[in-house]
């Protein structure tokens, strides 16, 4: 009888074990992925460009399909983006100039290619990357490539810092 006992309160333990973990993966899930256009300080829109262009991000006037980003939230609470090429968006480790510091695009999903996202209300975002740093987006001024450029390289968070995320 004993043995009995133990057999149906191992299965009702068991039972609740699968039931509570069930319920807490619903409730934790990660939210699903969505579209999104990233418009920046500059009112421009953030693209990923392509190969010839060395897989870098810019500010463009107009909005293309490349402006356009898939923004997933990852389970370890950070988010990353891909882009029209069916690439994730990356940011540099380190660099010693501001051109080290560009965003580009790589195939595979790599720590870099994670970020933490900052929610600022009103659709307005932040991203840090995995050097610890805020994505800042370059003007116009800025010389050679890196005008309009998409970086990674400040530890601040000040309006250059600031996004504007379109759901599309």
């Amino acid at each position: 009888m004993q043995g009995k006992i133990n057999f149906f309160l191992a299965g009702v333990l068991l039972l609740t074990t699968l039931t509570v973990a069930s319920c807490t993966f619903e409730m934790i899930k990660p939210p699903p992925p969505q579209q999104v256009v990233l418009k920046s300080f500059h009112s421009r829109y953030v693209t990923a460009l392509g190969k010839n262009d060395n897989w870098t991000l810019k500010q463009e006037t107009e909005s293309s399909d490349c402006a356009r980003f898939t923004m997933r939230h990852l389970a370890n609470g950070k988010i990353t983006l891909e882009t029209c090429q069916r690439k994730y968006v990356v940011a540099p480790q380190n660099g010693a100039t501001r051109e080290n510091w560009m965003l580009g695009q790589e195939d595979k999903l790599s720590d870099c290619g994670q970020f933490d996202l900052y929610e600022l209300g009103n659709n307005r975002v932040a991203f840090k990357t995995c050097a610890g740093r805020f994505i800042t987006a370059g003007d116009g001024a800025w010389p050679g490539e890196l005008a309009w450029a998409v970086v990674g390289e400040t530890d601040i968070l000040d309006a250059w810092e600031i996004f504007t995320a379109l759901p599309q």
